[in-house]
């Protein structure tokens, strides 16, 4: 129950005065904020803000209280309250970013681990999920050595297909993650189902799905990080550390594959993510070399450019026939996603 020394009440965030009162509420603990759907706060009985918190899609995010209130409850009333409304909205299962110092505090509130960065934890209000997904996993178990690869196939490439039939050679079975998150030009059906026609003819290769636990779509937050450019590294040890504790045990993965990243930034990131969080948890960590076609490394970046210059020709020597077919007849659909801004 609300105490009567605390007035909660919503924030208006497209207002620049409240805007830059919450900014600072949330500096004083070393936060800062992020885009969110909804804010709330607890006002003390001079006006000023004692608590806050609020939520972006079905995640929790810019929880504060200030130091010398904690411990009187007001981020236990700030999550009920937050909770009642993403369930009002039909929200089953609730995210939550925090400290690693915050665990103890958001266990009691009935949330649960579901992987652990230096600098981050990322928490769920149903633990359901995770039990219902490591089930599933595991019944699509096939015998052997499990390798595996997580690609965002935007789209799927000869050099996709290069990379797979190399991790075939290292491993009896091959799982395959699509990456859910839809920002991308290709949706996730869509990058599923080329996925799925380039390697039809591979016997060992399993497209699976990790749901929202393998590069999740949910939104990570970098408001508690003090350095934004460590905000790619810290995720990337979370997602991989999720990976090692849930995806891999039920599937017995051995092997996790990977190409040389020498374009993206944010993939070499991720690839020293890999060696440095599941080599020391006994899953080896694979980079092979990427497929080269005229000294050039196949990518779906570069399929991506061709495509917005209409350069169908080209698109055919870097795709496999299954992708050059699906492109060729979505053209006119794909030249109007890019025109639209979609990734």
């Amino acid at each position: 129950m609300l105490s009567e020394a605390w007035n909660l009440e919503s924030v208006n965030l497209n207002s620049p005065a409240a805007r830059a009162e919450v900014e600072e509420f949330l500096r004083r603990s070393d936060l800062r904020l992020e885009p969110l759907e909804y804010y709330a706060v607890l006002r003390d009985e001079e006006g000023g803000i004692a608590g806050g918190g609020g939520f972006w899609g079905h995640t929790i995010k810019c929880v504060a209280a200030r130091s010398e209130l904690r411990g009187q409850g007001l981020i236990q009333t700030l999550i009920s309250h937050l909770r009642s409304l993403l369930r009002e909205r039909g929200v089953k299962s609730i995210f939550l970013f925090t400290k690693p110092e915050n665990e103890e505090l958001f266990a009691n509130l009935a949330f649960y681990p579901v992987g652990k960065a230096p600098q981050a934890i990322l928490m769920e209000s149903y633990k359901r999920n995770l039990l219902n997904l490591t089930k599933q996993l595991s019944q699509q178990r096939a015998p052997g050595v499990g390798g595996a690869i997580v690609m965002n196939a935007n789209p799927f490439t000869k050099g996709h297909l290069y990379l797979v039939e190399k991790a075939l050679e290292e491993c009896d079975q091959l799982y395959l993650f699509p990456v859910r998150a839809e920002r991308s030009l290709f949706s996730y059906a869509e990058r599923r189902q080329l996925i799925a026609q380039g390697t039809a003819h591979l016997s060992r290769v399993h497209i699976l799905d990790g749901g929202e636990y393998i590069v999740s779509p949910t939104t990570f937050p970098t408001y508690f990080l003090k350095e934004l450019s460590r905000a790619s590294q810290v995720q990337a040890l979370l997602d991989v550390d999720i990976f090692a504790r849930h995806i891999a045990p039920p599937l017995g993965i051995a092997r996790r594959f990977v190409g040389t990243e020498p374009l993206d930034p944010v993939t070499a990131i991720y690839n020293e993510a890999m060696l440095q969080v599941l080599v020391p948890r006994g899953i080896e960590v694979k980079i092979l070399p990427r497929l080269e076609i005229d000294s050039q490394v196949v990518s779906a970046s570069r399929v991506r450019q061709l495509l917005a210059h209409g350069q169908m020709q080209e698109i055919a020597a870097l795709t496999p026939p299954s992708t050059y077919a699906f492109i060729e007849a979505k053209r006119q659909e794909l030249a109007a996603r890019i025109e639209e801004g979609r990734a």
